[in-house]
């Protein structure tokens, strides 16, 4: 028999004669597996494995969706709401969230074009939602608010489109086919094509022949056909129509003004503005015609009104401008120059015209 000890463990060996050598016994917390020879050892050691370590793992839980995650529907409702506090930003948010969960909500789309404002930005933002819009749903109702936003930001011609395919799903004739005809006559006025916008118009007429706005718009084609007799004839019946219609006393004003009748131009002009002081076209042919009226004061008095209701608006302030100088109120001219530069503090010409005021108000 030998005996010797193990350079690498502290363990010891006994050899006997004859005998293969013999690992000392582990301690009672020591277990050694030695690969099992029998299918059925190695299910039971492999089993026994699994309990020990799903004993000793931490488990971690599948998270699921959150039950506090607001639903589209929540999300639309209170877009719905801060839209009605003036909270546009906020609606936007959260119809942005709504479309985060379905970007093809026609809802969704529909509440989150009404937050969008005015601004370069916003309108082709705007573009890209009725397009989406009327390929989701291609309705008789998106078509129509497609055009009339392509209408307002200039696009004719991508305007005319949209309101040729409105007309291909109406239900049936009435006020929606009327004012498909109406805005159609309006663009080609717009586009010089005089005899396509009679024809628009006049199908319109057939469908609704009492509507002050068409008899307005048959008055502006004719001014622009040059059929002055014609123009008053349709603005006067816009105005019989519905006397709060202050496009039509405008109309009526030209006409007036044409043929020479500046008492009465003034005074329609003024009715005009008596019921939308907003009425930019109003004003500022009373301003034009305030210095051959005579009317210059009175004309001044209806241009601050008008500006006290507009965030910007450079060149009406160059016309008020103009006429305080006429007034010599050189004082209250710099004062709107100082304003007018507040809103384009880089123009020139602004800068220039402040100089010539102070120079006249240091003269006089």
């Amino acid at each position: 028999m030998q005996e010797f000890n193990s350079g690498l463990q502290s363990k010891r060996f006994v050899l006997q004669d004859n005998q293969p050598a013999q690992a000392p016994a582990a301690d009672a917390k020591e277990q050694f597996l030695i690969r099992p020879e029998g299918r059925q050892q190695r299910t039971e050691a492999i089993f026994a494995f699994d309990q020990e370590h799903q004993k000793n793992a931490r488990v971690i839980k599948p998270v699921g969706p959150s039950k506090d995650r607001p639903t589209i529907a929540t999300l639309l409702m209170n877009a719905e709401t801060l839209l009605k506090a003036g909270e546009r930003a906020a609606a936007a948010h959260l119809c942005r969230q709504a479309l985060f969960l379905d970007s093809r909500h026609p809802e969704a789309i529909r509440k989150m074009i009404r937050t969008l404002g005015n601004q370069e930005w916003d309108l082709a933002q705007r573009k890209s939602l009725h397009k989406a819009l009327v390929e989701i749903e291609p309705t008789f109702q998106n078509f129509c608010d497609f055009g009339r936003m392509l209408e307002t930001t200039g696009d004719l011609d991508g305007a005319l489109e949209a309101f040729f395919e409105a007309n291909l799903r109406v239900g049936e004739e009435g006020p929606s086919l009327f004012d498909i005809f109406k805005h159609m006559g309006n663009i080609y006025v717009r586009k010089g094509d005089f005899e396509s916008a009679e024809e628009f118009y006049h199908k319109a007429y057939t469908l609704n022949p009492d509507s002050d706005v068409l008899q307005v718009n048959l008055g502006t084609l004719s001014v622009q056909q040059s059929d002055w007799g014609r123009a008053t004839e349709r603005f006067r019946k816009a105005v019989e129509l519905n006397p709060l219609n202050d496009k039509a006393w405008v109309g009526l004003g030209l006409c007036h003004q044409q043929v020479g009748d500046a008492h009465l131009a003034q005074a329609t002009l003024e009715n005009a503005l008596d019921i939308a002081p907003s009425n930019r076209t109003a004003v500022h042919l009373m301003s034009s015609w305030s210095f051959d009226h005579g009317r210059v004061s009175a004309a001044i008095v209806r241009m601050q009104d008008y500006l006290s209701t507009q965030e910007s608006d450079i060149e009406m302030s160059l016309v008020l401008i103009h006429m305080f100088c006429h007034e010599r109120k050189y004082a209250m001219a710099e004062i709107e120059l100082e304003r007018a530069l507040c809103w384009a503090p880089g123009r020139e010409d602004l800068i220039d015209l402040q100089t010539r005021v102070r120079e006249l108000r240091e003269q006089n």
